[in-house]
């Protein structure tokens, strides 16, 4: 097979036209692509070689970028089609080749009520003009999603100068009441720690970050909060409890209690999230867990006692907070999806089969 621009251009296009968010190749594997969140073959497609691979990546990416790829890492760029269709790509360096993935970038976000964002969420943003709002969950689990309808929801209803800090530009905002930039780390700001500094010292009334990684990336949104700057943010990981565990822990042991404090009292509110597959019908039900700051959880969190923070999202209905498996159960007497489903991303899934035979 060939495998240059034009071809891509029509395996992209295909994707589109199947629905599908992903598009996956790989040297020696069939193509592959993500949908309805099954990872699919395309089986009438012949199989790429490493030699192809290679040269559609120097087509993708300049030489710094290559160097990257060659020396093991990973490398992330936005691509844009000729029909204007926006894609999240990342290559990889693996045993047998290259690898390339092709994620669709919504033209916009979804609408919050769209979405199903539980409403506390949007409440938050509306009312607070500092603090920090984290959204986590797995790749693949919408947590971008979540954020980028986030801001769009802020643009549409403040006069505020907004800043989108990315690692790789993927959402456009059409300004409506706010001033909105967008900064690409390694194209307008060094990192997301310098790119927030940056943001801070120009006055910027609300912040987005794509990913919270580093120690850096953590304090500086931090020192972003206590200048009055409210801050949305994402963190890679299984839920809202480990998400604050693992972002107090990327300090040294001494200096954790201190991390400890200065989050606990800069967060407003922390959503988990996950995809899950719709029982009938096309697409996925998003799952939701929530944890809105109050006394309480603000001292676990100072104490390190993250796993308490689970029940104060039980006990906080009424102010708006819920559990996974609570959202889980929701989701199951709505019958929107399987019980199979359910335990595959539920904290108890004996508690999950408990509530389908007792009927709720």
């Amino acid at each position: 097979m060939s495998l240059d621009r034009p071809r891509l251009e029509e395996l992209l296009a295909g994707s589109s036209r199947s629905g599908a968010s992903s598009l996956h190749l790989h040297a020696g594997l069939q193509p592959w692509m993500r949908l309805k969140g099954a990872v699919v073959p395309l089986s009438d497609e012949e199989i790429p070689t490493a030699v192809l691979l290679d040269g559609l990546a120097r087509e993708l990416l300049f030489a710094d970028q290559r160097e990257q790829v060659a020396a093991g890492h990973s490398v992330d760029l936005l691509y844009t089609s000729q029909e204007g269709e926006r894609f999240r790509t990342t290559v990889t360096r693996g045993v047998a080749g290259l690898g390339i993935v092709f994620t669709a970038v919504p033209e916009r976000s979804p609408a919050c009520d769209g979405l199903g964002l539980p409403g506390v969420l949007t409440e938050l943003v509306g009312l607070r003009r500092r603090g920090l709002l984290l959204m986590t969950g797995f790749v693949g689990s919408g947590r971008r999603s979540t954020l980028a309808t986030l801001v769009e929801e802020i643009v549409r209803q403040r006069s505020a100068h907004v800043v989108h800090i990315e690692r790789q530009v993927s959402n456009v905002y059409r300004p409506q009441n706010a001033l909105v930039h967008h900064r690409e780390v390694g194209v307008h700001v060094a990192s997301i720690a310098a790119g927030v500094r940056d943001a801070a010292v120009q006055g910027v009334d609300v912040l987005a970050v794509g990913e919270l990684e580093t120690l850096a990336d953590v304090r500086s949104v931090l020192d972003a909060t206590e200048r009055g700057m409210l801050v949305l943010a994402t963190c890679e990981a299984r839920s809202v409890p480990s998400a604050l565990q693992q972002l107090t822990e990327l300090a040294p042991p001494l200096e954790q209690a201190l991390l400890r404090e200065r989050l606990a009292d800069a967060l407003i509110g922390a959503v988990g999230q996950c995809l899950l597959r719709r029982r009938h019908g096309d697409g996925r039900v998003p799952v939701f867990e929530v944890l809105v700051r109050n006394l309480e959880a603000a001292e676990q969190i100072r104490l390190a006692k993250f796993q308490r923070l689970r029940e104060i999202m039980a006990e906080g209905q009424g102010l708006g907070m819920c559990t996974i498996d609570g959202s889980l159960r929701d989701l199951l007497l709505r019958h929107q999806i399987t019980v199979e489903e359910a335990c595959l991303h539920a904290e108890n899934p004996d508690r999950i089969v408990g509530v389908v035979r007792s009927g709720g």
